[in-house]
């Protein structure tokens, strides 16, 4: 049996370790969590849009738009959706009202610039946003955030499960978020 002999770490080895541990956690810190990149167009959430379409248009435009399966359907109060299901993706019209006035987005790939959408993590909502956030109640409990035009659901204790774009100016809009589809793959 031989034995070696080990090296004692130098002083500059240690500081290079040093540097580079530094380096790498100021990297993780600068940038965020990895889920805070910027999302393909297709998939970005705003203050104006989701993927590309804006409120106010016509179901012509957005199925033109987004080319996916689609279907309208009836719902009460004059509103009707119109679904595409592959992508998680729903929009909202009313009777009176000319063009879509509501889209909510439940497909995780979904995200807004600052890393949010369905499926993450209220936590992650709350330290993205900060004091932009309103709290919206039904019943006595936080059903969902507000943040200008955009409604982030929260029915699911800790989870965001969809994201609305819709005017603030519509309070019947809430209860298109709270019944469309939970977060989930899109």
């Amino acid at each position: 049996m031989i034995a070696t002999a080990r090296r004692q770490p130098t002083v500059g080895r240690a500081l290079a370790a040093a540097a580079f541990a530094a380096l790498a956690v100021g990297a993780v810190v600068a940038t965020g969590p990895a889920q805070s990149a910027t999302p393909a167009p297709r998939f970005l959430v705003t203050q104006r849009d989701v993927g590309g379409a804006p409120l106010g248009k016509a179901a012509r435009a957005y199925r033109r738009h987004f080319r996916s399966g689609s279907r309208l359907e009836r719902l009460e109060d004059g509103y009707e959706r119109l679904a595409f299901p592959s992508r998680r993706l729903e929009i909202y019209f009313r009777t009176g009202r000319p063009g879509g006035v509501a889209i909510v987005a439940s497909g995780r790939r979904y995200r807004t610039a600052r890393g949010v959408g369905p499926c993450s993590r209220v936590a992650d909502l709350r330290a993205a946003y900060g004091r932009l956030l309103r709290p919206v109640r039904f019943a006595g409990e936080t059903v969902a955030y507000r943040a200008g035009n955009l409604v982030f659901g929260a029915e699911r204790p800790g989870a965001v499960t969809g994201v609305m774009l819709a005017r603030p100016t519509d309070p019947s809009a809430l209860f298109l978020l709270l019944n469309a589809a939970e977060c989930g793959p899109a």
